[in-house]
Formats: C-alpha cells, sequence, structure tokens
C-alpha cells in the first residue's frame, strides 16, 4: 500500500483481477433487470441494490469500479445521495434519470458525478462507453491529486497534505479521546551543503534526511516536508512520548545512513517535539508553531556539526 492509500488520499488498485464491477443502486426492478442483461452482454459484473442503503453498505464491505445511482431512489435524498456515497468511497458515479427528469442529472453533473445517463435512451454500447469514461476519468483526477499532495523530491507529503490530513487527524483525536503528537524537524545546515558541495548533494541530503525520518517513524504517522529543510511528524498519542527514545533511534537512524551511504558532508537533524494529552483545544497551526519553537531550542543547545571542518574532502 502506497503512502497516500496509508492515510486515504488515494484509491487503492483492485488488484489482478480486471474485471469491471459495477454497482448498481436501483429500485425498479425492470430497469434493474435490463441494465443487468446490458451488463452481461458486455462481460461486465453488475451487482444490483433496491436501495442507497444497502448500496452504501457494499461500498464499505467491497470494491466497486462504478457505481450508477438512481437519483429517484426512495432514500436517496435527492443530490445528497452524492454526498453521502462520497463520504463513504472514492468512486465515480454516474446517475440515472427518467427522460421527465434530465433537469436533476444536469444538476449531479454539476454537483460533480461523472456522468448522466438517460434510462430509456439507454443500450448496451452507451452503457459500457459511460463506464469506461467515467472510470478511466477518476483515475487520472486520483493521479493528479496524488501529485498535488506529494512532495516532488522526497516523496513525502507536502504541506498541503499535511495540514489537509493533520485536520482529519485532530478530528479523530477528540472524536476518540486521545491526545495528539507533533514533532519538527529540520535538517541542520542545508544551506552550507549547497554552498560547499553544491545543490545536487543538497538534494541529497534532502532525500537522505526524509528516508531516515520514514524509518524513524511508523508508517502510520503522517510524515510531510513542510518547507526548504523542515519537516512535520504528527501521530495519535495517549501518553507522551519519550524525548530521549525518540532522538536515539533518529540518531541511530542517522548513524547507520552514514555508514552506508558516501557523502561529502555529516547528516544532522535538528527536533522539536510537542504533545497534547486528550481534550486538547490548540490549532494544528498552534502545535506547529510550539514544536518549532522547540526545534530551534534543540538546534541552540547542540553543537551544529555542519562546519567548514566537517566536510568531507577526498
Amino acid at each position: 500500500m502506497s503512502m497516500l492509500e496509508q492515510h486515504g488520499l488515494c484509491g487503492a488498485a483492485s488488484g489482478a483481477d480486471t474485471r469491471i464491477r459495477i454497482l448498481l443502486a436501483e429500485h425498479n426492478a425492470s430497469d434493474a433487470r435490463l441494465l443487468q442483461e446490458m451488463a452481461s452482454r458486455r462481460e461486465l459484473e453488475l451487482v444490483s441494490l433496491p436501495c442507497l442503503g444497502l448500496a452504501l453498505e457494499q461500498l464499505g464491505n467491497q470494491h466497486f469500479d462504478a457505481l450508477l445511482l438512481d437519483l429517484s431512489l426512495p432514500d436517496s435524498g435527492g443530490l445528497d445521495a452524492l454526498r453521502r456515497v462520497n463520504d463513504r468511497a472514492e468512486i465515480p458515479i454516474i446517475v440515472l434519470t427518467d427522460l421527465t427528469d434530465t433537469d436533476s442529472g444536469i444538476e449531479a453533473l454539476l454537483a460533480g458525478a461523472a456522468d448522466h445517463l438517460v434510462k430509456e435512451r439507454l443500450n448496451s454500447h452507451e452503457l459500457v462507453r459511460a463506464v469506461r469514461y467515467a472510470i478511466a476519468r477518476h483515475r487520472r483526477i486520483g493521479q493528479l491529486h496524488t501529485l498535488s499532495l506529494q512532495d516532488e523530491l522526497t516523496g513525502l507529503y507536502n504541506r498541503r497534505a499535511f495540514m489537509t490530513l493533520g485536520e482529519q487527524q485532530l478530528k479523530i483525536a477528540r472524536r476518540e479521546d486521545s491526545g495528539v503528537t507533533l514533532a519538527f524537524a529540520d535538517l541542520d545546515g542545508l544551506k552550507s551543503i549547497n554552498d560547499q558541495c553544491g545543490h545536487t548533494f543538497g538534494d541529497f541530503a534532502l532525500k537522505d534526511s526524509a528516508k531516515i525520518l520514514k524509518n524513524t517513524f511508523r508508517e502510520s504517522d503522517i510524515i510531510a516536508r513542510i518547507g526548504g529543510d523542515e519537516f512535520a511528524i504528527l501521530w495519535l498519542a495517549r501518553t507522551a512520548p519519550s524525548l530521549t527514545v525518540l532522538r536515539t533511534r533518529l540518531e541511530a537512524g542517522i548513524e547507520s545512513h552514514r555508514l552506508s551511504e558516501t557523502r561529502p558532508y555529516q547528516l544532522s537533524i535538528s527536533m522539536g517535539v510537542s504533545h497534547y494529552e486528550s481534550g486538547f483545544t490548540e490549532s494544528l497551526a498552534e502545535m506547529l508553531s510550539e514544536s518549532d519553537r522547540r526545534m530551534y531550542a534543540d538546534k541552540r543547545t547542540r553543537r551544529s556539526p555542519i562546519r567548514q571542518d566537517q566536510f568531507i574532502t577526498h
């Protein structure tokens, strides 16, 4: 599972089975049978359910590539059905309407539906075209979304992703009556590395730092590069972490990297950590600010390892 899939920011791949699986929410039995016949003629796997509630339950339990949604379902709530589906799953929605209600289909498109099909005009060719187009478009949007949330150099989340996921994490913490911990890390002496060794090695230092942080923290923790040489890590924690243990793990990662990689500099990372018990009222921005302050205090109390005499010459 990729980093973005781990935190629910993009859909996971459907695996080796390449068959298209469609979920149909349709209360009219005749229409459901007709759509089932169209799908079978095109070798599409279609699961039909008579109400939105059951469809939402299935979306939570199984993988589907697309949803065919009749907006006139008794429990759909009209266009509110799109919101309810999007809250449950990342899936392209193709709305179905009767010939007498095409306005609802247009409104659904404006509200984010992938396509609109009029049942009286539908045939198997049109069904397959709409489904394949909706799936392709959905995947492309997902790829663009992934690129917009990922730091290109390090592969970590970027600041935008950190703020988005961080706010979600704080909501979860409040709901579960949990505390949270935020660590702010800074690559020491990046400017000196760039000046003395060149920007290529500056990029290496950033990528090396990202790798070390990923090995120091857990896969479930939110790790991001939020600035030029700045990183932030956020995780749920009912008790305050041991700063000594965190620092020891970080230094062990740095030492392991030093032994395995040949670089013309010695890597060092300063870190500040702030913990907030359950019932916290601080915002994510306030947490970042406090951890940033503690990081600079850590940097001042530690001897700066990026000095002229510590660059390695050959």
